[in-house]
């Protein structure tokens, strides 16, 4: 079983978007210093919006690393119970799928 090489460059993707938005609101941040504190609350919105999205995509991610973990454990539980076993008589363990 293979992963598949669109999945893994659209979670990479994401990832570099993720980068851009934790860049934004940084930049947005650092153009606080020094000014009044009412000229703060649109940039602190702004970059509270681009961490909130940040964080949104860094969940997906996870969800899909997730899947794709839990399908190729499914995968090789499934082959070893056609092999009968001998990847685990190999030493070979598998984590309990809920």
């Amino acid at each position: 079983m293979k992963i598949d090489p669109v999945a893994t460059e659209k979670c990479a993707a994401q990832l570099d978007a993720t980068d851009t938005h934790v860049e934004f609101a940084k930049g947005k941040l650092r153009a606080t210093e020094g000014k009044d504190l009412g000229d703060l609350t649109d940039a602190m919105n702004a970059a509270r919006n681009r961490v909130s999205g940040a964080l949104g995509t860094v969940s997906a991610v996870q969800k899909e690393i997730s899947q794709n973990i839990r399908t190729c454990t499914k995968a090789l539980v499934e082959m070893d119970q056609r092999n009968a076993g001998n990847l685990s008589d190999a030493g070979i363990k598998f984590p309990v799928l809920s």
